[in-house]
Protein backbone atom coordinates (compact mmCIF):
# COMPACT_ATOMS: atom_id res chain seq x y z
CA UNK A 1 0.00 0.00 0.00
CA UNK A 2 1.31 3.44 -0.88
CA UNK A 3 1.75 5.91 1.95
CA UNK A 4 -0.38 8.94 1.20
CA UNK A 5 -1.72 11.75 3.31
CA UNK A 6 -5.23 10.32 3.12
CA UNK A 7 -4.07 6.79 4.02
CA UNK A 8 -2.33 8.15 7.13
CA UNK A 9 -5.40 10.16 8.11
CA UNK A 10 -7.55 7.06 7.60
CA UNK A 11 -5.51 4.95 10.06
CA UNK A 12 -5.13 7.72 12.64
CA UNK A 13 -6.73 7.36 16.05
CA UNK A 14 -6.92 11.11 16.50
CA UNK A 15 -6.34 14.16 14.33
CA UNK A 16 -6.46 17.92 14.74
CA UNK A 17 -5.34 21.01 12.89
CA UNK A 18 -1.81 21.90 13.93
CA UNK A 19 -0.28 25.23 14.80
CA UNK A 20 3.28 23.92 14.28
CA UNK A 21 3.70 25.29 10.74
CA UNK A 22 4.97 28.70 9.78
CA UNK A 23 3.19 31.24 7.63
CA UNK A 24 4.67 33.12 4.69
CA UNK A 25 5.33 36.05 7.06
CA UNK A 26 7.47 33.87 9.35
CA UNK A 27 9.21 31.76 6.70
CA UNK A 28 12.36 33.90 6.40
CA UNK A 29 12.77 34.06 10.19
CA UNK A 30 12.41 30.28 10.50
CA UNK A 31 14.91 29.74 7.68
CA UNK A 32 17.39 31.99 9.50
CA UNK A 33 16.87 29.99 12.72
CA UNK A 34 17.42 26.77 10.78
CA UNK A 35 20.58 28.10 9.12
CA UNK A 36 21.94 29.24 12.51
CA UNK A 37 20.95 26.01 14.32
CA UNK A 38 23.89 24.50 16.23
CA UNK A 39 23.38 21.07 14.64
CA UNK A 40 24.50 22.32 11.18
CA UNK A 41 22.11 19.83 9.53
CA UNK A 42 20.68 20.08 6.03
CA UNK A 43 17.47 22.12 5.76
CA UNK A 44 14.39 20.83 3.97
CA UNK A 45 11.25 22.96 3.49
CA UNK A 46 8.00 20.98 3.20
CA UNK A 47 4.31 21.74 2.83
CA UNK A 48 1.05 19.90 3.33
CA UNK A 49 2.55 18.04 6.26
CA UNK A 50 1.49 15.65 9.02
CA UNK A 51 3.12 15.58 12.47
CA UNK A 52 2.55 11.95 13.48
CA UNK A 53 2.78 10.71 17.07
CA UNK A 54 3.37 6.95 17.07
CA UNK A 55 1.31 5.17 19.72
CA UNK A 56 2.63 2.02 21.42
CA UNK A 57 5.96 1.79 19.57
CA UNK A 58 7.10 -1.09 21.79
CA UNK A 59 10.51 -2.73 21.72
CA UNK A 60 11.19 -1.62 18.14
CA UNK A 61 11.55 1.93 19.41
CA UNK A 62 13.98 1.37 22.32
CA UNK A 63 17.11 2.14 20.29
CA UNK A 64 15.59 5.45 19.16
CA UNK A 65 14.81 6.42 22.76
CA UNK A 66 18.44 5.82 23.68
CA UNK A 67 19.42 8.31 20.95
CA UNK A 68 17.02 10.88 22.44
CA UNK A 69 14.48 10.66 19.63
CA UNK A 70 10.73 11.03 20.12
CA UNK A 71 8.17 8.54 18.86
CA UNK A 72 7.10 11.13 16.29
CA UNK A 73 7.66 11.24 12.52
CA UNK A 74 6.71 13.70 9.80
CA UNK A 75 5.08 13.07 6.46
CA UNK A 76 4.80 15.80 3.84
CA UNK A 77 3.20 15.57 0.44
CA UNK A 78 5.56 18.11 -1.06
CA UNK A 79 9.21 19.05 -0.65
CA UNK A 80 9.54 22.72 -1.61
CA UNK A 81 13.27 23.07 -1.10
CA UNK A 82 16.00 20.60 -0.17
CA UNK A 83 19.44 21.92 0.71
CA UNK A 84 20.88 18.41 0.42
CA UNK A 85 19.37 17.91 -3.04
CA UNK A 86 18.07 14.45 -2.14
CA UNK A 87 14.38 15.12 -2.86
CA UNK A 88 13.21 16.95 -6.00
CA UNK A 89 10.58 19.68 -5.76
CA UNK A 90 7.10 18.26 -5.15
CA UNK A 91 8.30 14.88 -3.85
CA UNK A 92 6.60 13.38 -0.77
CA UNK A 93 8.80 12.56 2.22
CA UNK A 94 8.48 10.41 5.34
CA UNK A 95 11.09 11.31 7.96
CA UNK A 96 13.08 9.49 10.57
CA UNK A 97 12.03 10.08 14.19
CA UNK A 98 11.82 13.63 15.48
CA UNK A 99 14.55 14.76 17.86
CA UNK A 100 12.91 18.05 18.82
CA UNK A 101 10.29 20.59 17.91
CA UNK A 102 12.47 23.69 17.98
CA UNK A 103 9.96 26.48 17.45
CA UNK A 104 6.98 27.26 15.28
CA UNK A 105 7.81 25.87 11.86
CA UNK A 106 11.11 24.14 12.74
CA UNK A 107 11.53 20.44 13.55
CA UNK A 108 14.79 18.55 13.98
CA UNK A 109 15.01 14.87 13.03
CA UNK A 110 18.02 12.58 13.33
CA UNK A 111 19.60 13.92 10.12
CA UNK A 112 17.68 16.99 8.94
CA UNK A 113 16.04 20.24 9.97
CA UNK A 114 12.52 20.50 8.54
CA UNK A 115 10.77 23.79 7.98
CA UNK A 116 7.01 23.14 8.12
CA UNK A 117 5.47 25.65 5.76
CA UNK A 118 1.76 26.35 5.85
CA UNK A 119 -1.01 24.42 7.54
CA UNK A 120 -0.73 20.81 8.65
CA UNK A 121 -2.26 18.20 10.91
CA UNK A 122 -1.26 16.50 14.15
CA UNK A 123 -2.09 12.79 14.04
CA UNK A 124 -1.89 9.90 16.48
CA UNK A 125 -1.26 6.58 14.72
CA UNK A 126 -0.68 3.10 16.13
CA UNK A 127 2.92 2.11 15.41
CA UNK A 128 1.82 -1.36 14.28
CA UNK A 129 -0.72 0.11 11.84
CA UNK A 130 1.98 2.13 10.11
CA UNK A 131 4.97 -0.19 10.28
CA UNK A 132 3.40 -3.52 9.45
CA UNK A 133 5.49 -4.11 6.34
CA UNK A 134 2.81 -3.25 3.79
CA UNK A 135 3.59 0.44 3.30
CA UNK A 136 5.81 2.13 0.75
CA UNK A 137 6.25 5.77 -0.14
Amino acid sequence: MRITKQALIDISKEQKNSDRGCTENLLNDVLIQARDHPSCKYIRVVSDWLYIELLNPGEDYRSYEIEGLDSVILYATSVLQDQEGRFPFGTPVLTSCVKSYECQGLVETRNTLYVLYGPGLDLKVEYSDLFNGTWRI
